[in-house]
């Protein structure tokens, strides 16, 4: 409450995590506040208004603001605002958590692990995004024909004429002026770093062109970690609009990434420095001296899923693994993009799913592991709201097709 005196805020902004990942907000007067609200929560949140959460007839939610999760809004010039990330509970008496919250399910998995002796676990995500200088999109009459279109200076498409444009597949380290949005990058870690209080090891323009970047934050807890994710992607948007850009990252077309031979993995395999595999033990250093910097990489999330559940979710399945003492194989070493089936078979190398519609049934017959953490409810509402996706993006003819079929 005195950093709300000190800072001199106006105006509090109460964030919370809906179940598709997205972040929402409420906007009070500070004066408002009381300190009692911290433990009290705030009856602030219609849960029937926000996509998988309540019926009409439940929809009484409380928000309960986290002080940890303290910090400044630096673009809000004009009322000086500070935000607070909250949890979600049930209206009555009890006030339990609610149990589709997805940073309640993250502290949940939080308390799964040391329930099952380990003190902590940590996560350094890796989020990349693209920043593009324009972004349209028309598919409101999908019968009558649907279209997007990328405008980027950087783009070998872009007709700027400006010379430094990057090629498909060549935007790593690019240097300036090839680099056009080092300012940007700058200016982002900036802000997580000194406002949001959120350490950013590196940054960089990534393999794809027309404006990829990617933002290293340094590990913290899983909830930490889960509640940084969501200021990240809220500050790089924001930032972007600042400086007049359309952000875009992966969302309903997150399998269109996973094909062989690009940077995403396809196969289930673990290695020891080798991307093609979906777990990578990093193999920059060896020894004791470099114990601190020995981390799993798993390289299946994208940047358009909810932390809070990746998190939760990927925790669940490796105590199940150490609890049940499943196998884990031998280490595949080789390109696994470049083996032929046969050599995959040998090696018991298994595919990921190749779409959503997979990747949901895949989840629906196989959540034993996950019932630890997410109750059956939280993953019913989960699946139901990624049948609707795919059904939003099936019933719509892709305008490639017509090239392929118009002439049948």
């Amino acid at each position: 409450m005195q950093k709300l005196k000190n800072d001199r805020i106006k105006f509090l902004d109460l964030q919370f995590t809906g179940l598709t990942g997205r972040f929402h907000h409420t906007t009070m007067a500070s004066n408002m506040f009381h300190e009692e609200d911290f433990e009290d929560g705030l009856p602030k949140l219609d849960g029937s208004s926000i996509r998988g959460f309540t019926e009409i007839h439940e929809s009484d939610l409380i928000l309960r603001p986290d002080p940890s999760t303290y910090a400044t809004i630096p673009w809000i010039e004009k009322d000086s605002t500070a935000r607070l990330i909250c949890d979600i509970l049930t209206g009555g008496s009890e006030r339990n958590p609610f149990p589709r919250d997805p940073r309640g399910i993250a502290t949940k998995a939080a308390k799964y692990v040391r329930e099952k002796g380990y003190e902590s676990s940590f996560w350094g995500p890796e989020v990349e995004f693209f920043v593009f200088d324009k972004l349209e999109v028309n598919t409101m009459t999908p019968y009558h024909g649907q279209s997007y279109r990328i405008t980027s200076r950087e783009a070998p498409w872009s007709t700027e004429g400006v010379g430094y444009v990057l090629r498909l597949k060549e935007g790593y380290l690019p240097s300036a002026p090839g680099d056009t949005l080092m300012d940007y990058r700058n200016e982002c870690v900036d802000v997580l770093s000194n406002d949001f209080g959120i350490i950013c090891d590196t940054h960089h323009h990534e393999v794809a062109t027309a404006g990829q970047c990617e933002i290293d934050i340094r590990y913290d807890t899983l909830v930490n970690a889960a509640d940084s994710v969501q200021s990240y992607k809220y500050i790089v948007k924001n930032i972007a609009k600042k400086y007049d850009t359309a952000i875009v990252a992966p969302t309903t077309n997150s399998y269109r990434r996973l094909v062989p031979g690009y940077e995403a993995p396809v196969y289930i395999a673990w290695s020891r420095g080798n991307r093609s595999a979906i777990i990578r033990i990093p193999a920059h250093y060896k020894g004791r001296k470099f114990a601190a910097m020995k981390r799993i990489e798993f390289r299946a999330p994208d940047p358009s899923c909810n932390p809070y559940f990746a998190f939760s979710a990927i925790v669940a399945a490796g105590l199940d693994g150490i609890m049940k003492k499943k196998p884990l194989g031998n280490a595949v070493d080789e390109d696994i993009f470049k083996m032929s089936p046969q050599r995959r078979r040998e090696l018991g190398v298994k595919q990921l799913p190749a779409s959503l519609r997979e990747a949901y049934e895949a989840l629906d017959s196989d959540r034993s592991f996950l019932k630890p953490i997410f109750g059956d409810d939280a993953i019913d509402s989960i699946i139901e709201h990624e049948i609707k996706e795919h059904n939003e993006v099936a019933v719509r003819p892709h305008p490639h097709e017509f090239s392929m079929y118009a002439d049948v």
